[in-house]
């Protein structure tokens, strides 16, 4: 397997690295039961509606509880992750390669080594908590986004319509270029000549962009 692609509409999802040799989905209490199968070398994760389980989570009123474990083996290569976020929340810590997320009106979190991350909310909101992020693109409609990286990534893009981004990044010898409209840029990085270079393009609209130093 070189790639996993989760979906989630309306539930909460938690993936992490674990010491089984497969892919393993567990699920309980769901009104919505989750789905996996694997094909072409890509893990599909994704939610489908049974009303035939409703009776059984009101009869009981327990929480639901769904977490995804990846091979410990894959989060130490070359996994690239395609993460999709409609109304429910996704929480993921493991390394990947690269990962692609798109966030509706949910919520998502991501912690863990990445060589390259996408990020695209629309009224949603993205935590991410990233190490060794080389390529940065991230792109807010009317959500946010939060951000630390604890590399210098050599490039990082952040377009902003009316959401918000903020970013936290190392010291590093950056070259900031930006563009706001009716909205701002918030510059506070700490500039260290001696550092590895960093390219930051950032565009807003009506929103905000704070570029934050790492502490």
């Amino acid at each position: 397997m070189t790639n996993l692609d989760v979906d989630v509409d309306s539930g909460d999802l938690a993936v992490a690295c674990g010491p089984s040799e497969s892919f393993v989905l567990t699920q309980k209490n769901v009104t919505d039961q989750w789905h996996m199968d694997a094909e072409g070398g890509t893990v599909h994760v994704w939610q489908e509606s049974d009303n035939e389980w409703l009776p059984q989570i009101r009869l009981f009123e327990k929480p639901e509880k769904v977490a995804l474990e990846i091979p410990q083996s894959l989060c130490e290569q070359s996994l690239t992750a395609d993460l999709s976020v409609d109304a429910g929340s996704l929480d993921v810590k493991a390394d990947v390669d690269g990962a692609t997320v798109d966030v509706s009106a949910g919520s998502l979190s991501l912690s863990g080594a990445a060589n390259a991350v996408t990020v695209n909310v629309d009224a949603g909101s993205a935590d991410l908590n990233i190490d060794d992020a080389e390529q940065v693109a991230v792109e807010v409609s009317a959500g946010s986004v939060e951000g630390t990286f604890t590399q210098v990534p050599e490039q990082l893009t952040a377009d902003v319509g009316a959401g918000s981004a903020s970013l936290a990044l190392p010291a590093g010898n950056y070259t900031v270029n930006s563009n706001a409209e009716a909205g701002s840029v918030s510059n506070n990085l700490t500039i260290d000549s001696s550092a590895p270079a960093g390219a930051i393009d950032v565009s807003v609209d009506a929103g905000s962009v704070s570029l934050e130093d790492k502490k």
